[in-house]
């Protein structure tokens, strides 16, 4: 075998084993219920079976003795709620969405009848949380690919959120992943090394600084939930909110998108406060392209499936001129006497050097 056809195989093996594992790793909403009958009484022992409608997937779970049933752990995403017994009409409910961390509630009314009769219920239905109390708030997947974002970081969607606030004094991310963002994000107070973050179920941390781990760009990210109080203990590690991403997987369908974001000193507005050079406001001579694209889709139909994602970032500003001080040949020299009267100090003595003229002897040629 040619080594590109064994680079080929490999590839292929790792995108598919790669799936499976996103596939078991975004287990993070749950539906319940109560099945009852036309007369109000509990319906036990009976399956209830909720469908993927984007990847074909089935989860069941059946009532207890008192009619209640719970589909825990299943995918985000939408689902069809289906309920069969004897001597009751298949129900059946389509378009049940579920975000990131919800318990959705769901009820279940069955209608005497034959089994081979199916009710189903068209209208929108409202999932309400009822078994946690949770403090939560989900940003969609429409927010994080329609709101404006410096340097596409997902993380500053956080600001969204009540009792969320800016805190200057961490950043945003461990790494260098996304330009242009400083300052991290303080929930409820505390310091924004504090909140943890949680991407496909896996911890999404910087062990050395506290600091989150870059995220995935918009277009890769599905949604994720900030948990601001009453969170869990399954969590745990920090005390001061959960962030829980969920990253896009594939479908039964091909789906795929494809962005070019610029920014251009030509395009923008000088900053009100920037200095006047030659009788107009200096630009910060930023000029920054991210570009990239996403693809998924099947493998093997309702079994197995691929999300490809990929973002560059190309970035050239100009330096900070009024921050910069350019020694003076002088200086270079060992000699500050032009600041005077402010003093340079001798570190060894810790007194002025006479005139501000540091020896020749204490220069170093590095």
């Amino acid at each position: 075998m040619q080594s590109w056809m064994r680079r080929a195989v490999l590839t292929i093996a790792l995108i598919v084993a790669g799936s499976a594992n996103l596939v078991s790793q975004n287990v993070t909403a749950s539906i319940s219920g109560v099945v009852t009958d036309a007369t109000g009484a509990v319906v036990p022992n009976i399956p209830v079976v909720a469908t993927n409608e984007g990847t074909g997937a089935h989860f069941q779970a059946a009532t207890d003795g008192n009619g209640q049933y719970s589909i825990r752990a299943i995918p985000i995403g939408s689902y069809t709620l289906t309920a069969e017994a004897r001597g009751f009409k298949r129900f059946e409910t389509k378009g049940i969405r579920v975000q990131v961390n919800e318990v959705a509630r769901v009820d279940i009314s069955l209608t005497v009848g034959a089994t081979t009769e199916t009710i189903t219920v068209s209208s929108e239905v409202v999932t309400v949380d009822t078994t946690t109390a949770v403090l939560k708030s989900v940003v969609d997947q429409k927010r994080i690919e329609d709101l404006p974002l410096n340097g596409r970081n997902p993380t500053q969607l956080m600001r969204l959120i009540v009792g969320t606030a800016t805190d200057w004094r961490a950043d945003t991310t461990s790494g260098t992943t996304y330009p242009g963002v400083r300052g991290g994000v303080s929930v409820n107070g505390s310091r924004a090394n504090a909140t943890n973050f949680v991407l496909d179920g896996a911890q999404n941390n910087d062990h050395y600084s506290n600091a989150p781990n870059p995220m995935p760009n918009p277009d890769a990210l599905n949604e994720f939930s900030v948990q601001t109080n009453n969170f869990s203990a399954e969590f745990g590690r920090q005390s001061g909110g959960i962030v829980n991403a969920v990253t896009k997987s594939g479908t039964n369908e091909f789906h795929g998108s494809g962005f070019w974001f610029i920014r251009n000193q030509a395009l923008n507005a000088a900053n009100y406060f920037a200095p006047i050079v030659n009788g107009q406001k200096r630009q910060d001579g930023l000029k920054r392209n991210q570009f990239g694209a996403t693809l998924g889709g099947p493998v093997i139909r309702d079994r197995t499936f691929f999300f490809y994602s990929y973002q560059g970032t190309l970035e050239r500003r100009s330096p900070n001129q009024v921050g910069i001080i350019v020694p003076t040949a002088a200086q270079r020299r060992g000699d500050f006497s032009a600041l005077l009267p402010k003093a340079i100090i001798d570190p060894a003595t810790r007194q002025p050097y006479a005139g501000n003229i540091i020896p020749t002897n204490q220069l170093s040629s590095i």
